[in-house]
Parts: C-alpha cells; sequence; structure tokens
C-alpha cells in the first residue's frame, strides 16, 4: 500500500502543530491510500504533500519507476517534505502499474 498525507496550503505554523497533536484529520489534512490496480489520483487544488509511505507491491513500484529515492533497509519506507512531494507529482496520474507485463497503463 502506498499512503500519503495532504496539508491545506498557506497554514500557520501553529495551524499544523495543533492538527498533528489532535491526531485527527480535519478538513486542513486528508489521509489517501492507492494500491496497484487503482488510477493514480490527483491531488486535490489547495492541498500539498506532507508525507509518503510505502510497502508490498506499491514499494516495488516506486522502486522501479523512480530513480534515486533514499531508501532504507527496512519493508516500509517514508519519505517527508520535498521527497515526498517528489514521488506523489512523478506518480502517472490517470494511470497505474500493471504488474503483469510491467508497464504503466491507463486505466478507463
Amino acid at each position: 500500500m502506498l499512503s500519503y498525507i495532504l496539508i491545506r496550503k498557506n497554514l500557520t505554523e501553529a495551524e499544523i502543530s495543533k492538527m498533528r497533536f489532535s491526531g485527527k484529520n480535519t478538513s486542513a489534512q486528508l489521509e489517501k491510500q492507492w494500491h496497484i490496480g487503482q488510477t493514480v489520483p490527483l491531488i486535490q487544488e489547495g492541498y500539498e504533500v506532507s508525507e509518503v509511505q510505502a510497502d508490498g507491491d506499491e514499494l516495488d513500484y516506486l522502486l522501479d519507476n523512480l530513480s534515486g529515492l533514499p531508501m532504507s533497509k527496512s519493508p516500509v519506507v517514508s519519505w517527508f517534505g520535498d521527497m515526498a512531494k517528489f514521488v506523489i507529482h512523478n506518480m502517472p496520474v490517470g494511470m497505474t502499474w500493471d504488474k503483469v507485463n510491467q508497464k504503466t497503463v491507463r486505466i478507463r
């Protein structure tokens, strides 16, 4: 699974800290997931990516299709800030990964 957190742009540091401390998803924070076989979604306008976490087939997809990602030896890898934005913004929106044929395909 690949999960990512979107935070509404232009929040003050105090608003971000309060949101993180509460541990709740508010209108300022959205948690999304993506699995192989699903269409890669668009990022909602006014939101930016703050964190990405991947494991399993979705992590393999990232390793096969994005070069230069910092990695750990853990089966679950997380990226934050600019690296998280890089991961999400370099995924092919409206497409998915075909594991059998090892290629990106459009879902209709």
